[in-house]
Order: C-alpha cells, then structure tokens, then sequence
C-alpha cells in the first residue's frame, strides 16, 4: 500500500484502503506518510467531535439550570396556589358566619315568625356559626 491508496481530499473520511495477507494487514515503509496523513485526519475529527461534545455538554448544563430556576418558580406558585386557597376558604366561612347571624337577625327584625321560630333560627345559626369556626379553627 502506498500514497496513492489514501485520498486526503475526501476531507471527512479519511478512508486508508488496505492489503491484507494471510488475515494480517500489511503495511510497507512508503505507507507511513499516507498513515501519518489519516491520523492528522482523524485527529481533526476528533478535535471536531471534541468541540460538539463541549458545546452539547455546555447546553446541557444551561437546560439543566433553566429547568432547576423553573422547579423553583413551579414550588413557589405552588406555595401562593394553597396559601391563596387557604384565604378563599377563610373568607367564605367568615362570610357563611355573617350570613347566618344577619339571617337570624334579620328574621327577629320583620317579625315574620314567631319568637319560638326566631329562637330555633338564631340558635341554629349559632350552632352553624360555631360549625365553621371550628372548621376555621382546624385548618
């Protein structure tokens, strides 16, 4: 094999064509400036390969972050989700509480019904009342 057997302007194949005798390749002194040319040749795709791989690694390691700052931002909203959650329902029991004493009041004032009826709504709205505090309480 010589020289002429590796082709240096196939710029990304560094393709050596080589002999082979008795299962063993064969390689004579005037092959070494055609072999010293294939490994200048993949030496630069390697020096090529290295580089995509730092740039992969780099972009990899920007995603990573981006992904860890938006599992932060997910936890907080999560956090502000169930705070937020937590307030509504404080606000509806406190305003089913005022609800059920305006009710009973209210029911006192028109006279509609009579003081046995007024009594069993005010202390059920008493009893509903205290209800939801004690839910309000619990959380």
């Amino acid at each position: 094999m010589s020289d002429k057997n590796f082709d240096p302007g196939m710029k990304d194949t560094c393709e050596l064509k080589e002999a082979w005798a008795d299962g063993k390749k064969l390689y004579y002194v005037e092959d070494i400036p055609g072999l010293l040319e294939q490994i200048a040749c993949l030496n630069k795709q390697l020096e090529k390969a290295n580089e995509s791989v730092a740039e992969l690694e780099h972009e990899k390691e920007s995603l990573n972050m981006r992904v860890s700052k938006q599992k932060e931002v997910i936890k907080r909203y999560a956090k502000e989700a169930i705070e937020t959650a937590k307030a509504q329902e404080a606000f509806a029991i406190e305003n089913q509480i005022k609800g059920a004493t305006l009710f009973s009041s209210s029911a006192n004032e028109t006279g509609q019904f009579g003081w046995s009826d007024c009594q069993w709504l005010s202390d059920y709205a008493e009893e509903f009342a205290e209800q939801l505090r004690k839910e309000q309480d619990s959380e």
